[in-house]
């Protein structure tokens, strides 16, 4: 994990003031909690029981704007959800920002039992897994139920408005304004992206109604035990806005028993625009990160400014309009095999070595797995990954079916997977298919894929495969921070 100037640091002597003022006791023992990259944190031991504080960053550390007063917004917010949801939250115990003990504000919350669903996720049983994420929407649909007056940044009263279009327009412009005070290179000009929201003005003035939006529902924020949902914890990035903010209607986090438990079954054409729009939104915001925390590698800045790439390409094409499918990761053994076996015997011209397939069906039995499926629950495509050395992600497999090519399949199937190596460290992704010194159509149209979402030719080497088979090995350079940490910063 990439250090934070955030963060900070506090001498023992300062954290047991805040405990004598907050409790009346001393802290029998405190201990760092690491995860998070904008606050730092503690687990506190009482006397009768374990607490967490956190603290805000120094006032001195220039922020972005999103971040202005997030320490406020967080503690009124999980009052105002405990008192108006059934959403566990963890209780308030303490908040002080009068400056007497330190130059910051700070806090003390009950410490969740359980662990985080993203540390758990893995081991989970599918049914279990799906079962809480249907019970995560129906949270999450709780939350936004709550009405506010106007939209915008929930600890910012002097930036909200009345028109949801002007304040995500706003919203918008502050990045490029941060990224000027910082001189960060965007990866698409401001006047362009504005050109292109203005084109939307009409879809974003159809939300008339302020919700309240966590904003940051990701599996890290989610503690689970015994299988069931603990606590939803980290509300400081909340606003009031369009329910379509939430993480769990990104394009990267389709979970289809989310949506089930949200109770919609699928977004409107004008609403998956606007998600969209808030993918891009996020992305923005990731390509200021590097320079505002002071990590010591551009790999987050790159990673937001390929997503942000992407997702007005997008915008301007109207790709993700085509989605009539679902990405799932697949951890039935039993269905692996057939969902392979499916897309791959529908490519003959790529996977027609009979021998060759019979491998591939088999191996991806014990291999990482995602599926595009449809609403009949047909296979489109699917993605099949392994490991080398703990820092190399390799796609093993994949295929889309020829009928499914160009919808955009192949490249959300590759984003997961690409998730799944950062999050487990990678640090490169690599794929072996067929060098480009065969002249042959369809890996012609394989190696330009590939090279579309980021590939570079690395070698082609005759021997490990064969002569007239000669194997070319492509790679692409991965950010090392972790796209399952995306807005816990």
């Amino acid at each position: 994990m990439p250090n934070s100037v955030t963060k900070g640091t506090v001498t023992e002597e300062t954290i047991d003031r805040m405990v004598q003022r907050a409790f009346g006791e001393k802290a029998l023992e405190m201990q760092e909690l690491k995860e998070g990259y904008f606050n730092i944190a503690y687990r506190i031991r009482l006397k009768d029981r374990n607490v967490v504080l956190k603290i805000a960053p120094s006032p001195e550390i220039r922020v972005m704007s999103c971040e202005k007063n997030i320490m406020f917004s967080e503690v009124d917010s999980m009052r105002m959800a405990a008192k108006r949801t059934k959403v566990p939250v963890p209780r308030i115990l303490f908040y002080d920002n009068s400056g007497s003990v330190i130059d910051r504000e700070y806090f003390f919350m009950e410490m969740l039992g359980g662990q985080s669903l993203s540390g758990l996720q893995d081991a989970l049983p599918e049914e279990d897994k799906q079962e809480i994420y249907y019970r995560l929407g129906q949270y999450t649909r709780q939350l936004n139920h709550i009405r506010g007056e106007r939209f915008g940044y929930y600890g910012q009263p002097d930036r909200q408005g009345e028109n949801w279009y002007e304040v995500f327009r706003d919203m918008v412009r502050d990045t490029y304004a941060d990224a000027g005070r910082k001189d960060i290179p965007m990866p698409v000009k401001e006047e362009e992206t504005l050109a292109l929201l203005e084109r939307d003005r009409s879809i974003f003035e159809a939300v008339k109604t302020p919700r309240f939006v966590h904003w940051d529902i990701w599996a890290g924020n989610v503690f689970v035990a015994d299988n069931r949902i603990e606590g939803i914890i980290d509300f400081e990035r909340c606003l009031w806005a369009d329910a379509l903010m939430e993480v769990g209607f990104r394009n990267y986090e389709y979970n289809q028993a989310f949506y089930q438990g949200y109770g919609i079954e699928e977004l409107t054409g004008e609403e998956k625009r606007r998600a969209r729009w808030y993918d891009v939104y996020v992305a923005l915001l990731w390509c200021l990160e590097t320079d505002y925390r002071g990590y010591d590698n551009r790999d987050f800045y790159h990673m937001g400014c390929r997503a942000a790439r992407s997702g007005i390409e997008d915008l301007r094409s109207g790709t993700y309009m085509r989605k009539d499918y679902y990405i799932t990761e697949i951890k039935e053994q039993g269905k692996k095999s057939p969902y392979a076996r499916e897309v791959l015997e529908s490519l003959p011209e790529w996977f027609g070595n009979k021998a060759s397939l019979e491998e591939y069906v088999e191996k991806v039995q014990e291999l990482p797995f995602w599926a595009a499926l449809n609403e009949e629950g047909k296979c489109l495509g699917f993605f099949s990954v392994r490991m080398h050395y703990g820092h190399t992600g390799d796609i093993y497999v994949c295929g889309v079916r020829p009928e499914c090519h160009r919808m955009g399949i192949g490249k959300a199937l590759y984003e997961q997977a690409e998730r799944f190596f950062l999050e487990k460290g990678c640090k490169y992704a690599m794929v072996e298919t067929l060098s480009e010194t065969v002249d042959y159509a369809p890996y012609e149209k394989t190696r330009h894929f590939y090279e579309s979402i980021g590939f570079e030719p690395l070698i082609t080497l005759t021997e490990m495969w064969d002569e007239d088979n000669p194997c070319l090995i492509m790679i692409k350079p991965l950010a090392m921070v972790s796209l399952a940490a995306d807005m816990n910063h």
